[in-house]
């Protein structure tokens, strides 16, 4: 039992551990933009922003949901590019974020929900920094693909540990098992 126990906390040592290293990637990967800012120039915006509050009406945003998205359909014809960027690569970047949490999640009910508004509120941590730090701009396109990317890791996640456990044999489910000798 001990031996479960400590297999267990390892697991989940290891998980937390991935889960910071993944949360610093989206930072690194959305708001550093892999180092085409660094932390430098997003501390000179973090000022510029605090002591020129009214630069905030310069800045980009898309408050028009799927306005984007339908752009970048419509650019598949030109160049994939844009395509693969703005709608796989905003939904991908976030799958893991759903398997973490499910992961993560000492009580199981409502864990979907709680990936949903995690994942918005996640999202909108980022995309809100983007627009009032003007290193990117606010795109609520970008909420609902890295939402729906965080509930396809949480289905993902569902999917596997329901196999799982169907695929486990019945002593290990804690069923009784028959022998026919």
């Amino acid at each position: 039992m001990e031996q479960r126990a400590n297999k267990t906390n390892k697991w989940e040592l290891f998980i937390g551990s991935a889960f910071v290293v993944y949360l610093f990637l989206l930072f690194k990967i959305i708001l550093l933009k892999w180092n085409s800012i660094g932390l430098d120039a997003w501390w000179y915006h973090f000022k510029t922003f605090l002591y020129h509050p009214y630069l905030i009406y310069e800045r980009q945003a898309n408050l028009k949901l799927f306005d984007e998205i339908s752009r970048g359909i419509d650019g598949l014809a030109i160049s994939g590019s844009m395509l693969f960027t703005n709608l796989i690569g905003n939904t991908l970047i976030f799958i893991p974020l759903g398997v973490f949490i499910a992961e993560l999640s000492r009580s199981r009910g409502g864990l979907g929900i709680k990936i949903f508004v995690f994942s918005l509120l996640l999202s909108l941590f980022f995309e809100g920094n983007q627009f009032f730090l003007g290193i990117g701009i606010f795109d609520v396109d970008d909420l609902l693909l890295n939402t729906v990317g965080g509930m396809i890791g949480y289905i993902a996640w569902k999917m596997v540990t329901v196999g799982v456990r169907v695929l486990q044999p019945a002593t290990a489910r804690g069923l009784k098992s028959t022998s026919h000798t």
